[in-house]
């Protein structure tokens, strides 16, 4: 189901006629923010013990974020990474949605929940998608989340 899912996503977008922009990639490492430039990760947080990582992948093509939220549940975790856009619900979404921020789709965000305490956020824009995945564990909430000029589900 996730496969047909995908494939429709990225089957509308080219119905639609959405234009993919290119834009340059800036390293981001150990925790250095470029100034300026739009934050697709997490760049603040008071949660005691946070612990991220950030590096790039497929020549600089993916930004990626690994997070770990000692003592963390799910809905904790995402009252932290709402900030990243505007376009998040500012209530976590109890079960699957999406809703588009333009009339032909272009740009929209989806809520899939993948299992009872794990959950993958797509925001679609024009210039890329990011993803977000949050997923509760015994004792932590990880959280994983990659900025891409591509669909790569």
């Amino acid at each position: 189901m996730k496969n047909i899912v995908i494939t429709l996503s990225v089957f509308v977008l080219i119905l639609s006629g959405c234009k993919q922009e290119t834009k340059a990639q800036t390293e981001v490492t150990d925790n250095e923010f470029v100034t300026g430039q739009k934050k697709y990760f997490i760049t603040e947080s008071d949660w005691k013990g946070v612990k991220c990582r950030e590096y790039q992948e497929d020549d600089g093509f993916h930004n990626i974020q690994e997070c770990i939220f000692p003592k963390a549940n799910l809905k904790q975790v995402y009252d932290i990474v709402k900030k990243i856009d505007p376009n998040l619900k500012s209530e976590l979404p109890s079960s699957n949605l999406i809703y588009s921020l333009t009339e032909n789709d272009c740009k929209r965000v989806e809520y899939d929940y993948l299992g009872e305490k794990k959950l993958l956020i797509r925001l679609v824009y024009n210039e890329g998608i990011t993803y977000i995945e949050i997923n509760q564990k015994k004792n932590e909430t990880q959280t994983y989340i990659i900025y891409s000029g591509r669909d790569i589900f």
